[in-house]
């Protein structure tokens, strides 16, 4: 892999598969104003697990898939899936297996429905997280990388030192382009409450409150995540005005790429 990386681990830490989207824009796609109803009992004949979410509307009708919690939403515009890691948990490789499967057969069927000739653009997006131990740590193991530098010129005009590091690019490949993201990040608390997941970001309490929840919740056994800082890889590959479209095959090439193709960016072990 690359220049000695094992698959998805860099510098020491592995790379956390955190959520997975993939979207399909197209054009003269009105006829989902007169089918839309029909379309949603199409997908729920054909597999009978995905069932209607909130309130639907003449402008988006979302559907969520109760075995693995992938959500799915199509309008006149577009169709989109998202599946977010678990709780307790990553996407694992059966997991992204059964994402593109869905695809596969939920974009067919609205293709089908809509009557679907012409399309816009094609994407898929995957979130790598990097567990750190604080903003520090998260900040100097981002530079280490070796895929951006911050200008010193650009600091010094400015201030004195650089508190937090970005990086956003986007690189035409071969067939399809690429937009890469790096970014420091913090994740709240997730509490699960039985009925519904609320977030908690620590930030947002006041001093020592959020250590003093954290050990009430654990208590409890009410808090699943504890909080925690990260490394946000966020890659998203696309197409614009693709002349045809397969969402298996790009959503499967794009996915087992992405990681072999940071690991030949970075520097070696």
């Amino acid at each position: 892999m690359g220049r000695g990386h094992p698959t998805g681990y860099f510098l020491g830490k592995p790379a956390i598969l955190h959520r997975l989207a993939f979207e399909l824009r197209y054009l003269y796609g009105y006829t989902f104003l007169d089918r839309c109803g029909k379309t949603m009992n199409a997908i729920m004949r054909e597999a009978p697990e995905w069932v209607p979410r909130d309130v639907l509307s003449p402008q988006n009708s979302p559907l969520i898939n109760f075995e693995n919690n992938c959500v799915f939403n199509f309008s006149s515009v577009k169709m989109d899936f998202g599946l977010e890691q678990p709780l307790d948990a990553q996407i694992e490789p059966p997991g992204v297996s059964r994402f593109i499967d869905q695809i596969e057969l939920i974009s067919q069927i609205v293709i089908d429905q809509l009557g679907l000739q012409q399309f816009s653009r094609m994407g898929v997006r995957a979130w790598y997280l990097f567990r750190c131990e604080n903003k520090e740590e998260s900040e100097r193991w981002a530079k280490q990388l070796g895929i951006f530098t911050i200008s010193e010129k650009l600091i010094t005009a400015f201030g004195e030192q650089a508190e937090s590091a970005g990086f956003s690019v986007i690189i035409p490949g071969t067939d399809r382009k690429y937009r890469i993201e790096v970014n420091g990040v913090e994740k709240g608390a997730q509490l699960d409450r039985g009925s519904e997941i609320v977030n908690i970001n620590p930030r947002a309490l006041p001093k020592n409150q959020d250590k003093i929840l954290r050990e009430k919740l654990r208590q409890t056994g009410r808090l699943r995540a504890m909080p925690t800082h990260a490394v946000l890889i966020d890659i998203d590959a696309f197409q614009e005005d693709p002349i045809s479209v397969n969402p298996r095959e790009f959503t499967r090439t794009s996915v087992d790429g992405f990681l072999k193709q940071l690991s030949a960016a970075m520097p070696g072990p």
